[in-house]
């Protein structure tokens, strides 16, 4: 088992000179474009970590999903089938690992279907 591919606790006695809030972009895309938000990967002794994800879909989406990656393997993947807001909490946090990027992926959702992603308290961590 990696940590790759399961979420992982945070511990609670940690101070802010061992996280940093992430810099990142909540990205909106046109109408049959998938939505994308890339934490780059930190650097050695870092890891990108995210508490949830929020999306949303203006229409029914056909073939929408959410997929999870650290830029090259897919850790995460669900399908989507309704229009709205809807949202995954990490309770413990979701990590791609050590000096991993972390790309979230909202497919389009076809046609005149506009999507929207959002990253849930990112930070990065030291290891």
């Amino acid at each position: 088992m990696t940590d790759a591919i399961h979420p992982r606790s945070i511990r609670p006695e940690r101070s802010e000179a061992h996280t940093q809030q992430a810099a990142h972009a909540d990205i909106t895309e046109n109408a049959a474009t998938a939505a994308s938000v890339t934490m780059a990967d930190p650097g050695d002794g870092y890891r990108n970590v995210i508490q949830g994800v929020a999306w949303s879909y203006s229409a029914a989406p056909t073939g929408g999903g959410l997929v999870i990656t650290d830029g090259t393997t897919t850790l995460f993947s669900v399908a989507i089938t309704a229009a709205g807001v809807d949202s995954l909490i990490f309770p413990g946090g979701f990590t791609p690992g050590a000096s991993k990027a972390l790309v979230v992926t909202l497919a389009s959702g076809a046609g005149a279907v506009v999507g929207k992603v959002n990253l849930l308290g990112p930070v990065v961590e030291t290891m």
